[in-house]
């Protein structure tokens, strides 16, 4: 009978860890992996991914080699860390929710869209603590209209191509249009 009980609380034990409840055991671990999004998550809204020298902070706190290649940048205009529960006993899943307010193509430039956006990161730990572990697709940049604003204004006058460079300063004047001009006599 003890064995039958063995073996049932061994094959249950997975069961009810996947049920997204974490054991009293593990639960102190929750905040610092929870911390660790949230400055991800502070720098990738603060445009870290848009500058080299400043992607070296952000992936500190990742498995990343590199930052993974983006095609589309994504501008919120906040997000929410909505859950963080453990997946197994080595990771934990934290839910963010982002409140968009559009996408940022290059070549194609600013396109509106206000649909809310929900990503999953996973991270696990070593020795030297928690880290977000790659994802399959990479989630792409989500940043703030002033670092997206600040980032265009930066690489405008370096970009080489005419299509690309019409394309940034049409979104620039879309995201921070020009001051017009004092009245006359002003």
């Amino acid at each position: 009978m003890r064995r039958i009980l063995l073996v049932l609380s061994v094959l249950l034990v997975p069961v009810l860890f996947s049920a997204q409840q974490t054991p009293d055991f593990l639960s102190h671990k929750l905040p610092p992996a929870r911390n660790l999004v949230r400055n991800y998550l502070e720098l990738d809204y603060r445009g870290a991914r848009l500058v080299p020298e400043q992607a070296k902070k952000l992936l500190a706190l990742t498995t990343w080699k590199s930052d993974p290649e983006w095609q589309v940048l994504t501008l919120v205009s906040q997000y929410e860390i909505s859950d963080a529960h453990f997946s197994g006993f080595k990771h934990v899943i934290v839910t963010v929710n982002y409140t968009v307010v559009g996408r940022y193509e290059p070549g194609v430039g600013f396109t509106r869209d206000t649909e809310p956006q929900t990503a999953e990161f996973t991270l696990s730990e070593d020795d030297s603590g928690w880290k977000i572990l790659e994802s399959d697709p990479p989630v792409a940049p989500h940043v703030s209209k002033a670092s997206l604003v600040q980032w265009l204004k930066t690489a405008l006058p370096k970009e080489q191509d005419p299509m690309r460079k019409s394309v940034m300063q049409s979104t620039l004047n879309q995201l921070a249009p020009p001051a017009p001009p004092p009245a006359p006599g002003h």
